[in-house]
């Protein structure tokens, strides 16, 4: 009785700390601790609500399955937090009673506002779905999937397509003629072809899905079959230009050109023919056959003139004779972005030939975005180069009123170190006059023309400050929420829970608010959302400002870099710089390893399922399935494999080997010629035609660099 009164009388000194103490516990990653003092409590009073949600996240973390749902069971329905109780108890039942799992899914689906919640549990009903349902439940789950966001929804549409093993036409035709890319389209494609008499629509819509997700050998048949048999309701011309797309993807140029020429003949309108015309001359060019590209061009701009066909086909001119004809072709551009493009055409020939005084000629002639600021870094290193620093200082000011890449603000900076001291320092007076003596509007714009060309890290933290300032940043927790679910978890304690399951709601309404949640979503692992917020506080600040501006712990969370022993591990394993490996990653997938794009690529490096089984082969290792690719480790192994085989295969030189991972490397190597004997990675970067690809390899550069800065010394840490 003695030791029992004891027992009370304590427990009644800690009852009122034992609220916050689990929070605070649970801040300090204390899951023991927690779990002890949630089973003295239990002995005593039930558990609040909060209390419970801390415990389960506590037997999470140490791995007891059992006691996680012990303490699920005892929150109530009706707290913020249902949506993950309710798809957490579901899935551990699912093995159990699949009939009570379905209903805690479905609940968890019009209870959440949450995506990560929802995505869980669509992934268990579908699983319950697909062995089989009756057609009640299935009628209920149809209803529920309609009022789903459209990626969610058609993951429940083809469960139901296929629920207990039997595969239903309409629906899943239905699920092809909305979109063929993504992976319900892929495995409903396969589905479709399962039938004992796919009609010849069924197989159209199949083979363009296969095509989509680059199972070029399984949509190839299917679409020799459909040329040889027209069919009421296929276009012919479509099916050829697909067939030959299946060539061209795998790098079999004249067998493309053999199916393009066959679909010309059959194009609907001279739009559609123009098209395949480029088409043929892109394969032609490829295979080395550059005169019958120019015919093909040639007949492209005749059959329907555009200023993108008229640019193609001034590049292959200046490739072949720089005669008249480029220039005829350049005054008839329409658009003056169009004939800044042709000067710039223009000056990468003269540069290809060495032909200096051409090469400025053109590039000051050039006045627009995106173009006038690479223009002016490049005459301003030419001017550097024959020792007129003035005009090298004067072009290098133009180029930062342009708004430059952050690519080419390394460049602008690298020409700006080399320019005498002494006039830097006149040049860094003359700015600080500028930004002392300007209004509040003018104020932020003169700051970011100043850090475009700053390199010193002194002064690069003195605008820093000025800045955030001018932003009004601080590190208070803000109020404005845009989650009940995330500001639930995140008050009680548990700020992994509510970044694993609502990133959304975090706030970022603000730059204030961005810039509060960026460095904390990066920290629990969210490196996907912690890069949205930290571009959010970018775009506030300008969207020509240099990352520098921002707050150091934003900054590392516009470069996020998650699983770092593993991707450290591969790239030293493969000879590949780790911060290019890491930077090709936060362009391919923004460090989503979920990712997939609309021609199939997949995971962290988003290869596809052909190179990367090219990638392991080369390796001795075993063969991935294409489901493996999304795995973070795999996807990262055979990620660098490739960059380095790229690497190799243009001897160092990053900027090709970049191109080649986004655009293929025959066309790398075509644009490598384009660039001549004294190509360096600027000018390199400046020739390419693609615009997607001359993005992706800016922005994969300049990563590199920037995760240099952020992350050279800090030690490897576990993701």
């Amino acid at each position: 009785m003695r030791s029992a009164f004891l027992t009370l009388v304590l427990l009644g000194s800690v009852l009122p700390l034992w609220a916050g103490g689990f929070s605070q516990l649970a801040r300090q990653g204390r899951w023991n601790q927690i779990l002890e003092l949630a089973r003295i409590r239990s002995t005593q009073l039930p558990l609040t609500a909060d209390e419970a949600l801390i415990a389960a996240e506590a037997a999470r973390h140490v791995g007891d399955r059992e006691l996680e749902a012990h303490y699920l069971e005892a929150v109530p329905g009706d707290c913020p937090a249902a949506g993950p109780v309710q798809v957490r108890l579901a899935s551990f039942l699912f093995s159990k009673d699949r009939s009570k799992a379905l209903e805690l899914a479905l609940a968890a689906l019009k209870s959440t506002r949450s995506s990560e919640v929802r995505d869980q549990a669509v992934d268990l009903v579908a699983r319950v779905a697909r062995d089989g349902l009756s057609p009640p439940l299935r009628r209920l789950v149809a209803r529920r999937a309609r009022r789903l966001p459209r990626n969610q929804r058609r993951r429940l549409q083809l469960a139901l397509a296929t629920s207990g093993g039997v595969v239903r036409r309409e629906p899943l035709r239905r699920l092809l003629r909305e979109s063929v890319a993504d992976l319900p389209a892929l495995e409903g494609a396969r589905a479709l072809l399962t039938l004992e008499t796919p009609t010849a629509q069924e197989r159209w819509l199949a083979a363009q899905a296969l095509y989509r997700h680059a199972a070029y050998e399984e949509a190839a048949p299917l679409l020799e079959e459909l040329a040889s048999r027209p069919r009421q309701g296929v276009p012919a011309w479509q099916v050829l230009f697909v067939r030959g797309r299946c060539e061209f993807r795998r790098g079999q140029w004249s067998r493309a050109v053999q199916w393009y020429r066959r679909a010309k003949p059959k194009a609907p309108s001279r739009e559609r023919l123009a098209e395949l015309e480029i088409h043929v001359a892109r394969a032609l060019e490829l295979a080395g056959d550059l005169d019958g590209a120019l015919r093909e061009a040639g007949a492209a701009v005749r059959h329907r003139p555009s200023d993108e066909r008229r640019l193609f086909l001034l590049r292959l001119t200046l490739r072949s004779r720089p005669d008249g004809r480029a220039k005829a072709l350049m005054r008839k551009l329409r658009r003056r972005t169009s004939r800044d493009r042709a000067r710039v055409l223009s000056a990468t020939a003269a540069h290809r030939r060495g032909d200096r005084k051409e090469m400025l000629s053109w590039l000051g002639r050039v006045r627009r975005r995106p173009w006038r600021a690479p223009a002016c870094v490049l005459a301003a290193q030419a001017a550097a180069q024959r020792g007129d620093s003035a005009e090298a200082l004067r072009l290098l000011e133009s180029a930062a009123a342009a708004a430059p890449s952050d690519f080419w603000t390394h460049v602008a900076r690298r020409v700006m170190g080399d320019l005498p001291a002494e006039e830097i320092d006149v040049w860094r007076a003359s700015r600080r006059r500028e930004v002392a003596g300007s209004d509040a509007h003018r104020r932020r714009w003169e700051i970011d023309r100043w850090a475009v060309l700053e390199s010193d890290p002194q002064q690069l933290a003195a605008l820093r400050a000025l800045a955030v300032r001018e932003l009004g940043l601080n590190d208070e927790e803000p109020s404005g929420w845009r989650g009940d679910l995330a500001r639930t978890l995140w008050q009680i304690g548990l700020e992994g829970a509510a970044a694993r399951w609502d990133p959304a709601g975090f706030p970022g309404g603000s730059a204030s608010e961005a810039a509060w949640s960026a460095p904390r979503l990066l920290a629990n692992g969210e490196p996907r959302w912690a890069l949205r917020r930290a571009r959010a506080v970018a775009d506030r600040l300008g969207w020509h400002a240099p990352p520098d501006l921002l707050p150091a712990a934003v900054q590392r969370a516009l470069f996020p870099l998650s699983w770092e022993r593993e991707l450290r591990e591969v790239a030293a394993a493969s000879g590949v710089p780790w911060n290019l490996l890491a930077a090709v990653v936060r362009e391919e997938s923004r460090w989503d390893p979920d990712a997939l794009s609309v021609v199939g690529a997949r995971g962290l490096t988003q290869l596809m399922p052909a190179t990367a089984a090219a990638a392991a082969a080369a390796g001795d290792s075993a063969l991935p399935e294409p489901q493996e690719l999304f795995d973070p480790e795999v996807s990262l192994r055979l990620g660098a494999a490739e960059l380095a085989r790229l690497l190799g295969e243009f001897e160092g030189r990053r900027a090709p080997a970049v191109a080649a991972y986004n655009a293929g490397e025959a066309q790398a190597r075509l644009w490598l010629e384009d660039c001549g004997a004294d190509c360096t990675e600027e000018w390199y970067v400046l020739g390419i035609t693609f615009s997607a690809t001359r993005r992706y390899t800016e922005d994969v550069l300049a990563a590199a660099q920037r995760y240099d800065q952020l992350y050279r010394e800090r030690p490897h840490q576990a993701p």
